[in-house]
């Protein structure tokens, strides 16, 4: 199928107000009660809204790449470990292959890239099982947590404690993609609504941002139900501005809690290393807490 892009959307030139122009790259024409903006964070029909975009670069960069596992496995647990280049998250696609998305400073994913896929493989292999940068002090500090907690209870169950064996890297696979937080002020304008990465963008660090765009296509899906229910216009901003409310409330939250966690595993400053391991583990073994906060992200 032929791609075409939006070139540009404004309102009908005839007059009517319940109606969108959309013009293609290639010149066509296309007219609609509703234009959906799904068209990621560079998005065309943003800029036509005209709406305000706050954002600012992690200068960062995010490596992808789909990687082999050792043998066919269980591979249903998603994997993530703060390392010293980056936070390293591998998410499982079928039994022998995982996705890779590695967050890091642009001067060592342009390094990374570099490699052959073989190096880039043994990079990523060590940095997944190297314990040279681990705090001494954390790591003594989690020890007498464990003692303590051990004492009230029964340890919480962990599974897949270390990572899946990595051997190769699919030919092909690997890129990378800036890393960067936005957000529009105003999702919607009459006829006219954003979602996804369109409308707000967040650190991939804990997996979410696709959840917020499903998030979004069940908020607008449930205003467009009570707009034609009460039949009324299609696109009318009232209803509109019912998903813009429900979504942001979703959004902004998850977006300030993200920049955070971005901030507090981008310092290496001991105290904030000890402070962030003893939570997470305290987290972890406060069961309700645990599953709500699952719960959560799970949206």
């Amino acid at each position: 199928m032929h791609k075409k892009e939006a070139g540009s959307a404004s309102r009908d030139d005839s007059g009517r107000e319940d109606r969108v122009k959309i013009v293609l790259s290639d010149g066509t024409q296309l007219e609609t009660s509703l234009l959906i903006g799904a068209d990621g964070p560079s998005s065309a029909v943003r800029q036509a809204m005209g709406v305000q975009y706050l954002n600012w670069s992690y200068d960062q960069k995010g490596i992808v790449a789909s990687l082999q596992l050792s043998e066919a496995q269980d591979n249903s647990v998603a994997w993530q470990r703060f390392t010293s280049l980056g936070p390293i998250a591998l998410l499982p696609l079928d039994e022998k292959r995982s996705s890779l998305v590695w967050s890091t400073n642009t001067e060592d994913a342009t390094r990374l890239l570099a490699l052959s896929d073989e190096e880039f493989l043994d990079a990523l292999n060590q940095a997944l099982w190297e314990e040279q940068d681990k705090k001494q002090l954390a790591g003594r500090a989690l020890e007498y947590l464990d003692r303590f907690i051990g004492k009230f209870g029964q340890r919480p169950a962990n599974f897949q404690q270390i990572p899946p064996t990595l051997t190769a890297v699919d030919k092909g696979s690997r890129a990378a993609f800036p890393l960067a937080l936005g957000h529009a002020t105003r999702y919607v304008v009459p006829h006219v609504a954003l979602i996804g990465d369109a409308a707000h963008r967040i650190h991939p660090l804990a997996g979410l941002g696709v959840n917020l765009g499903f998030e979004d296509v069940t908020a607008l899906r449930a205003a467009l139900r009570k707009t034609v229910a009460c039949g009324a216009e299609v696109g009318s901003l009232p209803h509109l501005l019912q998903y813009e409310t429900q979504a942001q409330r979703t959004v902004v939250p998850v977006m300030a809690a993200v920049d955070s966690l971005h901030r507090l595993y981008s310092t290496q400053w001991t105290p904030a290393v000890v402070l962030r391991s003893l939570g997470l583990n305290l987290v972890n073994a406060c069961e309700p807490l645990k599953g709500r906060i699952m719960q959560h992200a799970s949206l």
